[in-house]
């Protein structure tokens, strides 16, 4: 099955949230459900991807955080 990445705005837009997200942050998806995250970040004076899987059962619901 392969993953979908949809950006963070609009993932939050869709699950009812404010978007203030950066605009190089992403959920990452299988079908309707969030497996991960994917975002650059400033790290040691370099900007690199980072990303995130995580393990959670349940279908995309409303609970995510706003980050600078």
């Amino acid at each position: 099955m392969p993953l979908i990445l949809r950006p963070m705005n609009r993932h939050a837009e869709i699950m009812g949230d404010t978007p203030g997200w950066s605009s190089d942050d992403y959920v990452v998806l299988d079908q309707d459900r969030s497996v991960g995250r994917t975002h650059k970040e400033l790290i040691q004076g370099d900007t690199k991807w980072r990303w995130a899987i995580t393990t959670s059962p349940y279908p995309c619901v409303s609970t995510t955080q706003r980050h600078s």
